[in-house]
């Protein structure tokens, strides 16, 4: 089980879109250290028909990361789109690296929102420069 970060978005359409491109909309996470997955959903300025939504994550303050494609979803209203996410933390490194061994869940998880629409402009939501952080609660 991990802590989340308190979300508490929830601006109207117009609102939206007067001050963000794209913004973290919802996160939940699966108790079930078996399946252990991330999930939420991200909402976007619809500039264009063609656009790449992605969550870049790390496990290990970032001395590496992950990109995982969010999926359309939905429409919000007419220029917000709703993109939907899970990253599986079950596909972490088995404890010692060997496959027969438990997975260990990982002690932190940082991500951030990209953006990508039509000519290749990129825009982040890294909730303000801090990115989004989710910790292992003790057992």
């Amino acid at each position: 089980q991990y802590s989340l970060p308190a979300l508490s978005f929830n601006a109207s359409c117009e609102s939206f879109l007067l001050s963000h491109q794209v913004k973290l909309e919802t996160l939940r996470t699966e108790p079930c250290p078996a399946a252990a997955a991330v999930h939420g959903t991200v909402l976007v300025h619809n500039r264009a028909f063609d656009k790449r939504v992605a969550v870049r994550y790390t496990t290990d303050y970032w001395r590496s990361s992950h990109d995982i494609e969010a999926q359309y979803e939905n429409s919000k209203c007419a220029h917000i789109d709703r993109f939907a996410f899970t990253i599986p933390l079950c596909d972490q490194q088995p404890v010692g690296g060997e496959p027969s061994r438990p997975r260990r869940l990982p002690a932190i998880l940082e991500l951030c929102i990209m953006y990508t629409c039509g000519g290749g402009e990129t825009s982040w939501d890294s909730n303000d420069g801090n990115n989004y952080k989710l910790y292992k609660l003790s057992v």
